[in-house]
C-alpha cells in the first residue's frame, strides 16, 4: 500500500465514515436515553438559547484573538474553522492533547509555520490564565462567605504577577 492511497479521498471519505459509526456505536452503548430524554422534557428552552447564543459569541471572540495574535486579516472563515476544528478535538481527545492540533491546522488552512502557531497557542493560554485569574478575583469581593479571606486575594495577586513575570521572560525568549 502506498503512501498516496492515505492521502486520497477514498481513504478520507472511508476513515471518517468508520469514526463516524464508531462514534454511534458508542453513544448507543453508553448513553442512558431514558436520562437523556426526561432531562430534555425539563429543559428550559431560553436556557438552550441562551446556552447556543453564548457558545457562538466565545467562538467570535476567540476569532478575532487568534486574528489579532497571528496578525491575518480577512480570514475569518479559515480562523473559526481552525479555531472550532481544535475546541472540538481538545474537547475529545485525552488530557488535552487536541492542543496539538491548533499548530497543525494553522499550517493547513494559513500556510503558517509550526514555531509561530506553537508560540501563538501559548501566549493564548498564558493570556487565558490572566482572564480566568482576573475574573477569580473580580468575583471574590462579590462572595459574603468566610471562605474567601484577604489571604486568599493576596496569594493569587502573587500567582498573578508570577505569571506576568514569566509570560514576559518567555515572550523574550520567543
Amino acid at each position: 500500500m502506498s503512501y498516496k492511497f492515505f492521502k486520497s479521498g477514498t481513504f478520507k471519505i472511508g476513515f471518517s465514515v468508520i469514526i463516524f459509526i464508531f462514534s454511534i456505536f458508542l453513544i448507543v452503548k453508553l448513553v442512558d436515553f431514558k436520562f437523556f430524554w426526561e432531562s430534555l422534557k425539563h429543559l428550559k428552552i431560553e436556557f438552550l438559547i441562551f446556552a447556543i447564543a453564548s457558545l457562538l459569541v466565545s467562538y467570535f471572540f476567540r476569532v478575532m484573538r487568534y486574528e489579532q495574535l497571528l496578525n491575518i486579516k480577512n480570514k475569518r472563515k479559515k480562523l473559526f474553522s481552525v479555531s472550532a476544528i481544535h475546541y472540538f478535538l481538545n474537547k475529545i481527545l485525552p488530557a488535552r492533547s487536541g492542543e496539538i492540533s491548533f499548530p497543525l491546522l494553522l499550517k493547513k488552512h494559513l500556510n503558517y509555520n509550526y514555531t509561530n502557531g506553537i508560540s501563538i497557542l501559548f501566549f493564548a493560554r498564558i493570556l487565558d490564565f490572566f482572564a480566568m485569574n482576573f475574573l477569580l478575583l473580580i468575583s471574590s469581593f462579590f462572595i459574603k462567605s468566610a471562605v474567601i479571606k484577604i489571604q486568599h486575594i493576596i496569594i493569587l495577586l502573587i500567582l498573578m504577577i508570577v505569571g506576568l513575570l514569566a509570560s514576559v521572560i518567555v515572550l523574550n525568549l520567543l
